[in-house]
């Protein structure tokens, strides 16, 4: 039994691609406990500075294509952080991809935050299923 109590609390967030894919070479958008793709970008605001944002995990339903990978990047205020999912081109569907290693600092009271998603691919998008990202706060 531990005598240490953590203050941290986890915040898990959200969001769905509703099956929809992402044109040739396109972007789209996710802002958590918002389902379905945006085409422009959407941000949650976080209230607490240092909070720290981990584990994404993306669900794909169908084979991204074989022509190209498809990268999710967590964006802050609208700008990209070294935070970046990769799927292959050709990889299979039906599966979860996830990022498990790399964390995010939140730097500044009000950022937003929200995944860019970009298809590498000459033709659509894999289709996208559930999508989360935890964060840990004071």
């Amino acid at each position: 039994m531990s005598i240490f109590k953590s203050s941290k609390k986890l915040i898990y967030m959200s969001a769905n691609g509703l099956g929809a894919s992402i044109a040739a070479g396109g972007t789209s958008y996710l802002c958590a406990y918002l389902d379905g793709l945006l085409a422009t970008e959407r941000g949650m605001p976080i209230s607490r500075p240092g909070a720290i944002l981990m584990n994404l995990y993306f669900r794909i339903l169908s084979a991204q294509p074989p022509s190209g990978s498809l990268v999710v990047t967590v964006r802050n205020t609208g700008i990209s952080t070294p935070f970046i999912l990769t799927i292959p081109a050709n990889s299979p569907g039906l599966v979860t991809y996830s990022e498990t290693i790399l964390t995010y600092a939140i730097p500044n009271l009000g950022d937003s935050i929200g995944l860019m998603i970009v298809n590498n691919a000459a033709a659509g998008s894999t289709t996208i299923g559930a999508v989360s990202l935890d964060c840990l706060t004071d």
